[in-house]
Parts: structure tokens; sequence; C-alpha cells
């Protein structure tokens, strides 16, 4: 019996110690990441933060009555570069789908070269890249346009959802596809019923990453629009750059809000659509 008790508190040290550390552990991860939130929150209504003042005794409102003035032109950058992330967003799915079902759903000779093509820009340096694109976009004449800026920001955007739609198809094959094409139905008619609302979830995952990559690029945004194509991003990192944190935290702040307003219309449009149809 005494063995037993002697066992019995061993364990519950044990226990106690593993609990303790898991709390520690939760508290440590909580204050990491909730403390740089306050703080982002704090400089988008102060200047200035003196060392060892851990609460502004200023209040400032300089970075939002920049943002909001006719200057600073905000609403209309904010309206084109949501414009051109949601077309950059539309045309990555649209490129995606079939090039990610062709790989996992088929065999064909350099079936692992084209993977790795389409991967690349992850790998590769992006400078290297535009610069190289930029000389060939200046030769066709779209350099300094939408089109340019459009075409370049698909370049880097193009891989994070060809690898979301490579994972799903690995999982679901190509099954569906080819009972609904023995019972007669059009390659339209199974886009339309099967693959997108199987899709649906793939989606909303591929179109918020790539819409939060493209309207956050800068330097190859800058290299291939020439200075003269004015996204949020082109606006935001001069001050982040300069170190005006009221300013920048404001535009961090919007650049947020505008990021979470879009992924959710993109979420429920989605799931309005086809989840309630066919669920």
């Amino acid at each position: 019996m005494l063995f037993l008790k002697k066992l019995d508190k061993k364990n519950m040290n044990k226990t106690v110690k593993k609990l303790d550390f898991n709390v520690i552990f939760r508290y440590l991860i909580a204050f990491v990441i909730v403390v740089p939130i306050i703080y982002f929150f704090i400089w988008t209504i102060t200047n200035s933060l003196p060392f060892p003042d851990l609460i502004p005794t200023k209040i400032s409102v300089d970075g939002f009555l920049y943002f909001f003035s006719s200057g600073a032109n905000s609403l209309n950058i904010i309206i084109y570069s949501v414009i051109l992330s949601l077309c950059v967003s539309i045309i990555c799915i649209i490129l995606s789908i079939p090039s990610a079902k062709a790989i996992a759903c088929y065999d064909f000779r350099g079936k692992e070269l084209f993977k790795l093509i389409i991967l690349s820009p992850i790998i590769l340096p992006t400078l290297s890249i535009a610069m190289g694109v930029h000389i060939f976009f200046i030769k066709l004449k779209i350099a300094n346009s939408f089109i340019g800026v459009l075409l370049i920001q698909i370049i880097p955007c193009i891989p994070y959802s060809f690898k979301i739609f490579l994972d799903v198809y690995e999982i679901i094959k190509d099954k569906l596809d080819i009972q609904a094409r023995v019972l007669g139905a059009s390659k339209f008619y199974i886009l339309r019923k099967i693959t997108i609302p199987i899709l649906a979830d793939s989606i909303i995952s591929a179109a918020s990453m790539v819409f939060i990559v493209s309207f956050g690029l800068y330097f190859i945004t800058f290299l291939i629009g020439g200075g003269r194509i004015y996204t949020y991003s082109i606006v935001m990192f001069p001050f982040l750059q300069n170190a005006n944190r009221n300013i920048s935290a404001v535009y961090s702040l919007f650049f947020t809000i505008i990021c979470l307003i879009v992924l959710f219309f993109i979420d429920k449009s989605l799931k309005l659509k086809y989840k309630k149809r066919f669920l």
C-alpha cells in the first residue's frame, strides 16, 4: 500500500509539472502575440512613446487625418488595389485548377519538371524574375500599365493557389468527373455541378491567400509599374521605411481591415452560392 501511495504521489507530481509547463507555455505564446498587437493599436493614436513609458501621454490622430485627407487619395487607391488583387486571384484560380488536376490525376513525361516550374517563383529570388520580365514587358509595351502589373503579380501568387488545389486533387482525384462523363454529363455541367462545389473551400483558401500576397506586393509592383501605378502597398511602404510609426500603423491597420473585409465577402459569396445548394 505504501508503495502504491508513493507511485501515486510521483504520478501526481509529474502531471502537475506538465500542467505548469503547459500553462506557462500558453501564457508565453499569448504574451508574444498579444503585446505587439496592443502596441500596434497604440501607435495608431500617438506620435511618440518614449522609454520607459508603457502608455502614451499624448493622444494624436494625425495618422488618421492624413489617411482620410484628399491629398492621400486613400479611397481611390484602395479601390484600385482591391480590383487588381481580385483580378490576380481570379486568374490564378482559373490557371491553377486545371494544372493541379493534370499533375495530380494524370501521368505524363516531364510531370515533376512542370510542377517545379510552377512552384519556382517561391524558390527563386523575386528580384531576378522581375528584372528579366521587366525587359520583356518593355518590348511588349505593357510596362508601366495595369496589365503589366497584373501579369507580374500572377507569377509570385500562382504557386500558392496551385499548391492548395494540388493537395486537394491528390486526395479526391477525378473519380467523380469520370462517373459524370460515363452518365453523359457535359464538361460545363461537370464544372458547374461537381468541380466548383467540391473545390469551394479550396477556392476560398486560394483566393484568400492570393489576395493577401497580391495586395502586399511592393517591389515588383513598383518596378513594373514604373512609379505610375499606385497600389496600397506602394503608398504604405515608404512610411514603414521612414519610421513614421503613427502613419505606418494607421496604414497597416487599414491594410488588415481591407483584407479581412474582402476575405469575408469571398467566403460568404461562395458558401451562399454552393454550400446551401448542395448540402
